[in-house]
């Protein structure tokens, strides 16, 4: 079970230790889907990167005016309610940790933990660990990793300085195998367009010119905003169900060769795969459409583990509105 957490500054893949760590995986599962994390400013610091405040950054946001919840202070909100954060307890296996530090691996993703009379809590601020590294044992509640073959992401996170400006552009999640509690919804989240930090020449620039200029330059900023955060679909579309995710991909296999194999299962409607806007390099996953859902069912059914150019690949279906970032560059029947 994996997240593709698609943020301005590149893609970060997930996998979630769902057996091990079921309440955080499904804390972290349900607050991805109902897009509390949408948008969210992403905050380097050193060598880990930080999110989950939906505060932070983001002034105009007035559906969640809190700093910290688990999906339980989400259940049943409306405009006539007030939001109430309730934080949840870890699993066991988070609680028993021995006092000291821990081993973290690079890669690591773990909620910070509350203490409240003496009982381990979470709620949706997120750590991800850029380098291995010893922590503290009670102060995070581990739930997953980025799978080693995405780690360059990671240390092109590691290189960006601590002061840019990162935001989630969207989340896609590849299988949610809980099942939504009673109340669950789906958040509709504002562009954060007036909080998005502009870059410092860009200011000095804006401040330089004339007052007479001043209404197009604030154009200017605002379009500037919107590009930072990127080309954002609407709300109202709906996942494709004959879409399907494919992943672990070796980097010299493209879009012709996918379509060429899993044209045995029904007619396919396009292969994209997902690059590097700057390099165009293959980032390893992709999304091929068929003409229905029988035919996603049946390469669902025959192609998990299929070894393609010497790797082993993952299929799953896509239950995202989003196949691609729309930073990216894609490889379509290429």
């Amino acid at each position: 079970m994996s997240v593709l957490l698609e943020t301005t500054a590149g893609d970060i893949v997930i996998d979630l230790a769902y057996n091990e760590f079921q309440l955080e995986a499904y804390n972290f599962l349900k607050l991805c889907k109902c897009n509390y994390y949408k948008y969210q400013k992403i905050v380097k610091n050193g060598d880990e990167i930080n999110f989950g405040d939906p505060i932070i950054g983001f002034k105009e946001r007035n559906d969640q005016l809190v700093y910290e919840t688990s999906i339980n202070g989400l259940l049943d909100v409306s405009e006539e309610t007030t939001l109430v954060p309730k934080l949840i307890k870890t699993t066991s296996k988070n609680s028993d940790n021995s006092t000291g530090e821990t081993g973290l691996e690079k890669g690591s993703i773990a909620f910070k933990v509350i203490k409240q009379d003496g009982i381990d809590l979470i709620g949706s601020k997120v750590v991800l660990k850029l380098v291995s590294c010893l922590y503290p044992a009670k102060e995070l509640a581990y739930f997953g990793n980025v799978p080693r073959q995405y780690w360059e992401v990671l240390d092109k996170f590691m290189q960006l300085d601590d002061k840019m400006e990162i935001r989630v552009k969207n989340i896609l999640i590849i299988r949610d195998p809980f099942p939504d509690p009673e109340g669950f919804q789906q958040f509709d989240v504002p562009l954060p367009i007036g909080d998005v930090e502009l870059p410092s020449e860009l200011i000095e620039k804006h401040q330089a010119k004339s007052k007479m200029s001043l209404l197009k330059s604030e154009i200017e900023n605002q379009e500037l905003a919107l590009e930072i955060i990127g080309d954002i679909p609407s709300s109202t579309i709906k996942p494709l169900k004959t879409v399907l995710f494919v992943c672990k991909l070796n980097a010299m296999t493209n879009a012709k060769d996918l379509a060429q194999i899993f044209s045995r299962f029904g007619q396919i409607i396009s292969v994209e795969i997902v690059r590097d806007k700057d390099t165009g390099r293959s980032l390893g996953y992709g999304f091929i459409e068929f003409d229905s859902e029988g035919a996603v069912e049946l390469a669902y059914s025959n192609m998990e583990g299929v070894i393609i150019d010497d790797k082993k690949i993952h299929v799953d279906f896509s239950q995202s509105v989003s196949k691609l970032a729309s930073q990216w560059t894609c490889g379509k029947n290429k």
